[in-house]
């Protein structure tokens, strides 16, 4: 399956991983911004159980109501750079190891991007079908990008790893079609 025509032309596959998408300096000064400005608290999932992780959930309506300074200058970034324009942000703290996301699919139809910040943590795609896995661990200031044909084709998650005792934050950042014409 090919990623979309607009993607491409931004450089995007169906999943691309950027390695040191921003530099330390900018990511250190983001990390510790976003811990201290957005309210996290416990969530839970289709109103069935509390996940791990605490989060926080973003919206147009949290957007235009009460837009946190930080997450938008992160989210403008992400426009600005994929001509795109974000819809939901659904952001994740991770105190330790212990927080995981479990196997899931994001199913929304819209294309992602996944900023993270903070410890080193893996991230795991497990085709469908195949069963193929392939593991990318995600550094302080990495981001990847993946579109709904590849969420369509494989489930993802964050592991357990007691081995990591420090914080990560990711953002699950849901946009329109990269390379749309979107101006910001």
């Amino acid at each position: 399956v090919l990623v979309s025509t607009m993607a491409w032309e931004c450089g995007l596959e169906e999943f691309t991983f950027f390695d040191s998408w921003l530099s330390k300096e900018d990511a250190d000064s983001f990390l510790k911004r976003f811990l201290s400005d957005i309210p996290w608290a416990p969530k839970k999932w289709n109103l069935v159980y509390t996940l791990p992780q605490l989060a926080f959930y973003y919206d147009e309506k949290a957007r235009r109501g009460r837009p946190i300074a930080v997450l938008e200058e992160l989210v403008g970034r992400i426009e600005r750079e994929f001509r795109t324009r974000a819809s939901v942000v659904w952001c994740n703290l991770f105190e330790s190891g212990k927080h995981y996301i479990d196997w899931h699919q994001d199913q929304y139809g819209e294309h992602l991007f996944v900023p993270s910040f903070g410890a080193t943590r893996s991230v795991v795609f497990r085709h469908k079908k195949t069963k193929e896995v392939k593991e990318y661990a995600c550094k302080h200031g990495d981001l990847y990008y993946f579109c709904p044909e590849w969420d369509n084709t494989h489930e993802h998650c964050i592991p357990m790893d007691e081995s990591v005792q420090n914080r990560r934050v990711s953002f699950a950042i849901f946009t329109q079609p990269p390379n749309s014409g979107v101006d910001s």
